[in-house]
């Protein structure tokens, strides 16, 4: 008890030191010209560092962290990665000789406190007895950060950037495989809340570089594509006056009837693409002339169309490829052109013998269609893995878009779409009319807009803003139904998928939960919160259960970035964890 105690009290000491030591090292590539990819790899090093603080509690207490040291046997290699690290900055003799960055003493007085050690501050004494020591080397790495640094040589930098990710990946091979996907996750997190668009370039620019390092199809690989695509997306979403439509669509391009099916206040049909005679979906976005009446004008829709034009989106933000919008004037419309997989593009030469038509066996569904019918006196229910799955799509997806400083403003179980399943014998969509639920696809973006700036009053909007109100009902935040004048933040969209979490979780429709005329927004949510807490471990279990709470309780005031990471630990930390 007491040796982890120690051991604990070491590392929660030394973690600030590497903490400041980060901070140092990043100012240092900031001040020097040319060192942009430099600066985004410290920034790597630094999210992982503290991602990995965050898995163990570091940031609170030294409770979860004695736990690890108590059930283990990683309590002194863990002393000696941090021990290690700190070494690093602790000496600006070994900043200056082995790693490149020059050093400007401000008092050359305060010079011998520049060379001190590690192993001398720790004076060989166990790791209990270090309080003291480790509090003097927190008061020297304070004083290293007055001073100024500069890069003298890139390439002994570049060794101070491979040491630390050794260091890193050290404590990350000490953790779970889930625990680590969860460090990487934090990172990216944290490196992409970037918005100066050069900051973001030199971002995915250094993402590609160790993307291309790693090995072909390796984990490490997909992961710092994910970072790439995701910034070059964020980049994009923040000049959407570049965005240009590949090819110039017209409404004579398509042969189409009336409208056959509907989702979140718009409509969409099936259609044939007579250029190549190919199936695709058109969905119908209307438009009005008033800027206050309620609806978006044509402007909004063009805004909204250039989103979708934006090439090579990542893979984690599951939307249908869209090859572009048509005007149709007449009826006061745009026409989203949405290319779907190549079984349900492909128009057969010969219909099959049955009753299903080319359109009806191509006919999406909703989630809220499928979770209607499957209430409909039936019993069907899909098996709970699979349940887990679309989850932890739509938790991606979600992730994704407010990481590019984007708000969805519609989620619930109508903005979730599955195509029809590919048929056994494959090249064609089943004639059993089920569907592809391995597939998800996040739609409804009718209303989606970039963030409003940190410093933004949320309470301020004017009418022009006001326009693009949507529908406020159950799947909305209590806060935003009893204030619709407030701007949406990630928070409401965080309650928003709580709704359809809960949804999946009990595979029921959100007003099968007995919304009554009487009840208050606040009220339905508590009852919403206290039907997961009571009856949805039986269901789904206390993990699913657990991200499900944090959606549905999270504060409306929460700062922005302070919801993306409870999206980020909280909630697909914890899908992570759901098995079945």
């Amino acid at each position: 008890m007491a040796e982890a105690f120690g051991i604990a009290s070491a590392v929660f000491g030394l973690v600030p030191v590497c903490y400041q030591a980060f901070e140092l090292v990043e100012a240092a590539c900031t001040a020097n010209e040319g060192a942009e990819k430099q600066v985004q790899r410290i920034r790597m090093q630094r999210g992982l560092f503290t991602g990995w603080a965050e898995c163990w509690d570091l940031k609170k207490s030294q409770d979860k962290l004695q736990s690890h040291f108590r059930n283990s046997d990683n309590g002194p290699l863990v002393v000696k990665v941090i021990l290690n690290m700190s070494q690093l900055f602790a000496s600006s003799d070994n900043l200056s000789a082995k790693y490149g960055l020059k050093v400007k003493l401000k008092d050359r007085s305060e010079f011998a406190l520049a060379t001190i050690k590690v192993q001398d501050v720790l004076g060989g004494k166990a790791a209990y007895e270090v309080g003291p020591q480790v509090k003097k080397l927190g008061a020297h790495m304070s004083w290293l950060r007055r001073a100024k640094f500069a890069i003298r040589e890139k390439k002994k930098f570049d060794e101070l950037i491979s040491d630390l990710d050794e260091h890193n990946s050290t404590l990350r091979g000490i953790c779970s495989e889930i625990v680590a996907w969860r460090i990487h996750l934090a990172m990216t997190c944290e490196v992409l809340q970037q918005n100066h668009p050069g900051n973001l370039n030199h971002l995915a620019e250094t993402a590609r570089d160790i993307s291309s390092e790693s090995p072909k199809g390796s984990v490490r690989q997909k992961r710092f594509d994910l970072i790439a695509t995701t910034a070059e997306f964020k980049k994009r979403l923040q000049n959407l006056d570049q965005v240009r439509p590949t090819t110039s669509l017209s409404k004579e391009h398509f042969r189409y009837g009336e409208p056959r099916w509907y989702f979140n206040e718009s409509s969409a049909t099936f259609a044939i693409d007579t250029r190549s005679n190919t199936c695709c979906y058109i969905e119908w976005k209307t438009y009005g002339e008033d800027a206050d009446a309620g609806v978006p004008t044509e402007r909004d829709v063009q805004e909204l169309a250039k989103i979708f034009l934006i090439k090579d989106p990542p893979r984690s933000f599951k939307t249908l490829p869209c090859l572009g919008a048509f005007k149709d004037a007449r009826n006061s419309r745009y026409g989203f052109v949405y290319k779907p997989p190549a079984y349900i593009e492909k128009i057969p030469n010969k219909q099959p013998d049955t009753r299903i038509t080319v359109s009806q066996a191509r006919k999406p569904a909703t989630l809220l269609e499928v979770l209607d019918q499957a209430n409909d006196g039936r019993s069907w229910v899909l098996e709970l893995g699979a349940r887990f799955a679309i989850a932890k799509t739509l938790v991606q997806s979600l992730f994704v878009l407010h990481l590019t400083g984007w708000v969805h403003k519609n989620v619930r179980s109508g903005s979730v779409l599955f195509l029809p399943a590919e048929s056994r014998t494959g090249g064609q969509p089943s004639q059993s009319l089920a569907k592809d639920f391995k597939h998800p696809y996040l739609s409804g973006f009718t209303y989606s807009r970039a963030m409003a700036s940190t410093d933004t009053d949320y309470t301020a909007r004017s009418r022009t803003v006001q326009r693009r109100s949507i529908k406020l009902d159950n799947y909305h935040h209590p806060e935003k139904r009893m204030h619709p004048s407030k701007l949406y933040r990630p928070a409401f969209d965080i309650y928003s998928l709580g709704c359809v979490l809960l949804e999946l979780g009990f595979w029921q429709p959100l007003q099968s939960f007995d919304p009554r005329d009487e009840d208050s927004p606040i009220t339905f949510r508590d009852r919403l919160i206290r039907l997961a807490e009571e009856e949805l471990p039986g269901q789904a279990g206390r993990i699913y259960t657990r991200a499900v709470r944090a959606c549905l309780s999270v504060p409306a005031n929460l700062p922005d970035e302070e919801a993306t990471s409870r999206l980020c630990w909280k909630v697909a930390a914890a899908l992570d964890e759901c098995v079945a």
